[in-house]
Protein backbone atom coordinates (compact mmCIF):
# COMPACT_ATOMS: atom_id res chain seq x y z
CA UNK A 1 0.00 0.00 0.00
CA UNK A 2 1.19 3.47 -0.91
CA UNK A 3 0.79 6.66 0.92
CA UNK A 4 -0.82 10.06 -0.91
CA UNK A 5 0.60 13.29 1.07
CA UNK A 6 -2.34 15.21 1.18
CA UNK A 7 -2.51 18.27 4.06
CA UNK A 8 -5.26 18.12 6.92
CA UNK A 9 -7.10 21.07 4.67
CA UNK A 10 -7.04 19.03 1.91
CA UNK A 11 -8.68 16.31 4.10
CA UNK A 12 -11.15 18.78 5.59
CA UNK A 13 -12.51 19.53 1.82
CA UNK A 14 -13.04 15.67 1.25
CA UNK A 15 -14.69 15.61 4.51
CA UNK A 16 -17.64 17.89 3.05
CA UNK A 17 -18.38 15.15 0.93
CA UNK A 18 -17.60 11.75 2.77
CA UNK A 19 -14.59 9.36 3.90
CA UNK A 20 -12.16 10.93 2.49
CA UNK A 21 -9.87 7.25 1.94
CA UNK A 22 -12.78 6.32 0.03
CA UNK A 23 -13.04 10.29 -1.94
CA UNK A 24 -9.34 9.95 -2.52
CA UNK A 25 -8.78 6.37 -3.94
CA UNK A 26 -12.37 7.44 -6.17
CA UNK A 27 -10.45 10.46 -7.39
CA UNK A 28 -7.58 8.28 -8.32
CA UNK A 29 -9.90 5.98 -10.00
CA UNK A 30 -11.30 8.28 -11.65
CA UNK A 31 -8.55 10.91 -13.33
CA UNK A 32 -6.74 7.01 -14.25
CA UNK A 33 -9.80 6.01 -16.12
CA UNK A 34 -10.46 9.46 -17.98
CA UNK A 35 -6.52 9.61 -18.89
CA UNK A 36 -6.64 5.67 -20.46
CA UNK A 37 -10.54 7.03 -22.35
CA UNK A 38 -8.08 10.25 -23.80
CA UNK A 39 -5.35 7.87 -25.18
CA UNK A 40 -8.06 5.30 -26.48
CA UNK A 41 -9.64 8.31 -28.34
CA UNK A 42 -6.19 9.56 -29.25
CA UNK A 43 -5.25 6.05 -30.50
CA UNK A 44 -8.81 5.44 -32.40
CA UNK A 45 -8.68 8.75 -34.33
CA UNK A 46 -5.02 8.19 -35.63
CA UNK A 47 -6.37 4.36 -36.78
CA UNK A 48 -9.50 6.38 -38.14
CA UNK A 49 -7.76 8.22 -40.31
CA UNK A 50 -6.30 4.91 -41.46
CA UNK A 51 -9.04 3.49 -42.38
CA UNK A 52 -10.58 6.36 -43.88
CA UNK A 53 -7.63 6.51 -46.29
CA UNK A 54 -7.59 3.06 -47.26
CA UNK A 55 -11.19 2.45 -47.29
CA UNK A 56 -10.88 -0.52 -44.63
CA UNK A 57 -10.05 -1.82 -40.98
CA UNK A 58 -6.48 -2.66 -40.05
CA UNK A 59 -7.34 -6.48 -39.72
CA UNK A 60 -8.64 -6.25 -43.37
CA UNK A 61 -6.23 -4.16 -44.99
CA UNK A 62 -3.36 -6.35 -43.69
CA UNK A 63 -4.58 -9.57 -44.59
CA UNK A 64 -5.30 -8.38 -48.27
CA UNK A 65 -1.54 -7.05 -48.28
CA UNK A 66 -0.25 -10.28 -47.32
CA UNK A 67 -2.71 -12.40 -49.52
CA UNK A 68 -3.50 -10.52 -52.66
CA UNK A 69 -0.66 -9.49 -54.94
CA UNK A 70 -3.23 -7.27 -57.19
CA UNK A 71 -4.32 -5.45 -54.71
CA UNK A 72 -1.19 -4.85 -53.68
CA UNK A 73 -0.06 -3.71 -57.24
CA UNK A 74 -3.35 -1.55 -57.00
CA UNK A 75 -2.27 0.18 -53.54
CA UNK A 76 0.85 0.88 -54.90
CA UNK A 77 0.06 3.18 -57.69
CA UNK A 78 -2.49 4.92 -55.10
CA UNK A 79 -0.47 5.09 -52.28
CA UNK A 80 3.40 4.24 -52.87
CA UNK A 81 3.82 5.07 -49.20
CA UNK A 82 1.83 2.50 -48.29
CA UNK A 83 4.18 0.30 -46.53
CA UNK A 84 4.97 3.51 -43.83
CA UNK A 85 1.43 4.06 -43.52
CA UNK A 86 1.11 0.29 -42.39
CA UNK A 87 3.70 0.44 -39.65
CA UNK A 88 2.50 3.73 -38.26
CA UNK A 89 -1.40 2.07 -38.38
CA UNK A 90 -0.05 -1.30 -36.52
CA UNK A 91 1.28 1.09 -34.37
CA UNK A 92 -1.50 2.76 -33.31
CA UNK A 93 -4.11 -0.66 -33.33
CA UNK A 94 -1.53 -1.87 -30.96
CA UNK A 95 -1.68 1.07 -28.86
CA UNK A 96 -5.57 1.24 -28.88
CA UNK A 97 -5.86 -2.48 -27.84
CA UNK A 98 -3.62 -2.12 -25.08
CA UNK A 99 -5.46 0.95 -23.37
CA UNK A 100 -8.77 -0.86 -24.32
CA UNK A 101 -7.11 -3.66 -21.72
CA UNK A 102 -5.62 -1.33 -19.07
CA UNK A 103 -9.09 0.50 -19.00
CA UNK A 104 -10.83 -3.54 -18.63
CA UNK A 105 -8.89 -4.02 -15.72
CA UNK A 106 -9.62 -0.62 -13.98
CA UNK A 107 -13.23 -1.03 -14.58
CA UNK A 108 -13.22 -4.33 -13.13
CA UNK A 109 -12.00 -2.74 -9.66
Amino acid sequence: MSVLNITNKEIGWLKLFGDPAQLAKDAVYFFVKNKIEAKMEEYRNKSLFFEKKYESTFHVFADKVESDESYVKAINAIHPLWENDMIQWEFYHKELEEWTKKLRDILEK
